[in-house]
């Protein structure tokens, strides 16, 4: 394949693969391929060093035939997106040799199409819209980080649809209740691609975290985050949902770093746990009965994936907080991308600071607890701070 070596990648030599064709920003790769472990390895050092270089997306089909093999090359990557189809006649085997980070879960998303050189493309064409939009919308073009591969791979996971018959195999009972090492689904991946969902998702734009566990809300409706994460680093995101969320997708992937002369690979490792605020203090959810969730997972936490992903259905009503912790050893920072499909946020009632539709005593709990802050939503005089006109404000108010 002249693609591999000389037309392009340049495995076999010392150098680096070439740079693309001006304005490319989308490889769309529906073929299959194995030279050998080592071989195999190197091409793919070379594909993710590339595709994170020159900021392409790559998208590669997988194998046809359900149980088929599933040769490394190019499903194999770590940065682009490994596309099976809707039916699931596709190889569904984790990575194996020829890999590194061997037993990651392909492929990452399915397209509606009869075998996997058609899906591929599909999903190729979903991307190429976001791009599209991202050139079309000011508040996207003007961002520099909006068309990064991994913000666009990120965006179009988290918006995947996904059926009652999709499943990361939770637990779903006991103490371990809602936690999975298994992020996405062994046949359909993340889901079945969605361009309106993650068309949503992308232009709600990006909503920054916090390093800490701010009590201000960060997330409002679909959108995504960009941040570059060291080792041993928390993010931290907040929501609120006034009434039961039958649907709630967060999604987080993030990149390995080569080097330059492909001779090594840093692997960073990152859980992504969704946690309910009580009393102002986040609590875990894993174990929790479906009083609390009604099913899925609120716990995400594969040791090799490079992708974390939470679907819970049933979400009661209340204050969450994401939280993604890199837990490997690793000094090098890693680019990571946070996106979410949340239900699009209700018109509030001014004071109700719980969300339950009433302003009442509960509420001026919660007031108490953010004294001091510039939390906007419990500023209710606008002051810049919460205090005691906002008291004031609480009590006119007031429904019981």
């Amino acid at each position: 394949n002249d693609f591999l070596v000389a037309g392009y990648l340049r495995q076999g030599t010392a150098f680096q693969p070439f740079p693309p064709p001006s304005g490319l920003r989308i490889f769309n790769h529906s073929w299959i391929a194995s030279g050998g472990t080592s071989a195999d390895i190197n091409v793919l050092r070379r594909a993710d060093f590339a595709a994170n270089t020159f900021k392409t997306l790559w998208v590669v089909g997988v194998n046809n035939g359900s149980g088929s093999d599933s040769p490394p090359l190019l499903a194999g990557m770590h940065h682009g997106i490994a596309v099976g189809t809707a039916d699931g006649d596709h190889a569904e085997a984790d990575t194996g040799p020829g890999t590194e980070q061997q037993g990651r879960m392909k492929p990452e998303l399915v397209a509606p199409a009869d075998f996997t050189s058609f899906a591929t493309p599909v999903v190729a064409g979903c991307a190429a819209l976001l791009y599209e939009t991202h050139d079309v919308t000011p508040e996207l073009s003007g961002n520099s980080i909006a068309d990064l591969p991994q913000v666009i791979k990120a965006v179009l996971l988290a918006g995947a649809s996904r059926n009652e018959d999709w499943t990361n195999a939770p637990a779903t009972k006991g103490p371990q209740r809602g936690s999975t090492a298994r992020p996405i689904d062994e046949i359909y991946g993340a889901g079945l691609v969605d361009i309106d969902r993650a068309h949503a998702i992308y232009t709600g734009l990006e909503q920054p975290g916090a390093g800490d566990n701010n009590p201000v809300s960060t997330m409002s409706g679909p959108g995504w985050d960009f941040e570059s994460m060291s080792n041993g680093e928390v993010l931290w995101h907040r929501f609120s949902i006034n009434e039961v969320a039958e649907e709630i997708g967060i999604l987080v992937t993030w990149n390995r770093i080569v080097a330059s002369n492909f001779a090594t690979a840093t692997h960073p490792d990152l859980d992504l746990e969704l946690l309910r605020i009580v009393d102002g203090v986040p609590e875990s959810m894993v174990g929790a009965d479906s009083g609390v969730f009604a099913s899925g997972n609120v716990q995400s936490v594969s040791a090799v994936d490079n992708v974390e992903l939470i679907h819970v259905r049933g979400l009661a009503p209340g204050d969450y907080a994401v939280r993604l912790t890199r837990v490997d050893g690793n000094s090098v920072s890693t680019r990571a991308v946070v996106a979410w499909w949340l239900p699009p946020a209700a018109d509030s009632i001014p004071g109700d600071l719980n969300h339950d539709a009433r302003v009442d005593g509960a509420d001026f709990g919660v007031l108490l607890s953010r004294w001091g802050t510039a939390d906007p939503e419990a500023d209710l005089d606008g002051s810049g701070s919460v205090g005691g006109g906002d008291i004031g404000v609480l009590l006119a108010l007031w429904t019981g």
